[in-house]
């Protein structure tokens, strides 16, 4: 027989592991928007380096926000149907191919961030960094986020689906291999994007090549929100 004691620490441990997943997430998508809305979007910025070099400082970050704010409503809306969450590991395993599209490129990309200094950059790169938006923050840690969050959004997904019940409704630590939440968790801890997968830096040839055609794709989306 399961004790009152057990069941409230199980119900404590998986509530604390769902508003860390989700809180997390705000708070990234919180920062995210700085780098986005504050230093992506900064004409000033834009004019100390060619359309070539801006694409390649910031990448595809617009595209792994989209992502990570369409993983968070989906998470909101699990949150909403109950607010103890047993199963987030099909959320994310639904997300797992925006994310190993947009963050592996992006990770891979920052290899070649560094180089991208000049006078004129760094002056108005200081001004940026000044606002009170970025809590004293440099630009250098807001670039770096989606590195940081794939690593740690797997932690959390591996912490969340350790203590979950079963499908007879019985608690357990490590769960059985037949539970649905189970398999879809461990599918997407599978196939969720790790740093690793972008440790080894594309070729100068396709690094040029992959980023001529990712700011042409990113032009046209440009396009198509402005009709």
């Amino acid at each position: 027989m399961i004790s009152a004691a057990l069941v409230f620490d199980f119900f404590s441990l998986l509530y604390k592991s769902m508003f860390e997943l989700i809180g997390s997430e705000v708070s990234y998508l919180k920062s995210l928007g700085v780098l986005v809305n504050h230093f992506y979007a900064s004409k000033v910025l834009k004019k100390t380096m060619s359309t070539m070099e801006h694409h390649t400082l910031f990448y595809n970050i617009r595209r792994v926000m989209e992502a990570n704010t369409k993983f968070l409503l989906d998470l909101e809306a699990r949150l909403g149907e109950s607010l103890i969450i047993f199963q987030v590991g099909d959320i994310v395993l639904q997300h797992c191919g925006n994310f190993k599209q947009y963050y592996v490129p992006y990770v891979t990309n920052m290899t070649y961030q560094e180089s991208l200094v000049n006078q004129n950059f760094v002056y108005a790169l200081k001004k940026l960094e000044r606002d009170p938006v970025c809590q004293k923050q440099g630009l250098k840690s807001f670039l770096i986020l989606p590195f940081q969050r794939i690593t740690r959004m797997k932690l959390l997904l591996e912490l969340h689906i350790q203590y979950i019940p079963e499908a007879n409704g019985q608690i357990c630590v490590r769960h059985s291999l037949h539970s649905p939440t189970t398999a879809d968790g461990k599918k997407a801890l599978y196939h969720f994007p790790s740093a690793s997968q972008a440790s080894t830096p594309l070729s100068s040839e396709s690094l040029e090549q992959h980023q001529k055609e990712s700011l042409k794709a990113e032009n046209s989306l440009s396009v198509l929100r402005e009709l």
